[in-house]
């Protein structure tokens, strides 16, 4: 092979791996977030308010401003789900449609039984959950660490926060 042909290969070998690594881009802009965009204290003080305005209000006025997606319990990919203790979704800001569904069998795509063990944290006065939920924005599963406290002896609420955003 030619001294020519030898620096051609080199010099488009040289631009393959300069592109595919991304060198020459100008953005600063990732695509994943590893960070959360809220925090632990976040959830927690955002449930407590859920739980002050629901025993503020009643059951039935609670139920329907958290399942109101332009309502004061929807704030970003923050929101409130209720649940009664059966599993019966009560309420669920990022996805209304769950309302009056028995989800207690539900298994998330690692096997967490999501609702149950937010029951069970939820019985013991408040506690996490670790599992996989569908981001608001883009539908797509991500991990969720969900935070759950009980209302009173017929129901609970809970929200939670994704570890990694897209």
């Amino acid at each position: 092979m030619s001294r020519v042909a030898r620096i051609c290969i080199l010099v488009l070998m040289v631009a393959a791996i300069g592109t595919a690594v991304g060198c020459g881009t100008t953005s600063t802009k990732s695509k994943t977030t590893t960070k959360p965009k809220v925090t632990k204290q976040q959830v927690i003080d955002f449930v407590n308010e859920a739980i002050a305005y629901a025993k503020a209000n009643g059951k039935d006025k609670a139920v329907a401003e958290f399942n109101n997606p332009k309502g004061k319990f929807v704030r970003g990919e923050l929101y409130i789900y209720a649940y009664n203790w059966e599993g019966i979704a009560l309420a669920n800001g990022g996805n209304p449609s769950l309302a009056g569904k028995n989800l207690i069998d539900m298994t998330d795509p690692n096997g967490v039984k999501v609702i149950q063990d937010l029951i069970k944290v939820a019985r013991a006065g408040g506690g996490w959950v670790d599992y996989v939920w569908p981001y608001p924005e883009t539908k797509i599963n991500e991990p969720k660490l969900g935070y759950a406290n009980g209302v009173d002896s017929t129901w609970w609420l809970g929200s939670g926060m994704y570890t990694k955003t897209p």
